[in-house]
């Protein structure tokens, strides 16, 4: 099953995937979010908004995925402030330790 977990960031308006133990940022850098290794809980800072799908409607519409038309829609959802899975953090522009992970930036690639 697919578990994924994005987060929005309102200045720059990327969406960003979160990844386990890798700290991952926008573009501008003022919105972060990281997978804790349970891989259900995930901690994002700055100004992130969290995000969701329903993971099966995501699969259901990846397994029937159309050659041509329309394409097939699926459920996401902004995930509330409060939430037992996800908690605002400090993590924006940072590395060290949440939890008991030690965390790694993700390197920056140069945007053309």
């Amino acid at each position: 099953m697919i578990k994924i977990k994005l987060f929005l960031c309102p200045d720059c308006d990327d969406i960003v995937k979160l990844r386990t133990e890798i700290i991952r940022t926008c573009y501008c850098g003022h919105s972060s979010g990281v997978y804790e290794k349970d891989g259900l809980h995930a901690t994002i800072g700055g100004k992130a908004i969290p995000l969701g799908f329903k993971n099966s409607g995501l699969w259901f519409a990846l397994q029937n995925r159309p050659t041509s038309g329309q394409g097939i829609c699926f459920e996401a959802f902004v995930i509330p402030k409060i939430c037992d899975t996800v908690t605002k953090g400090r993590l924006a522009g940072e590395s060290g330790l949440v939890g008991n992970c030690l965390l790694k930036k993700e390197p920056k690639l140069a945007r053309k």
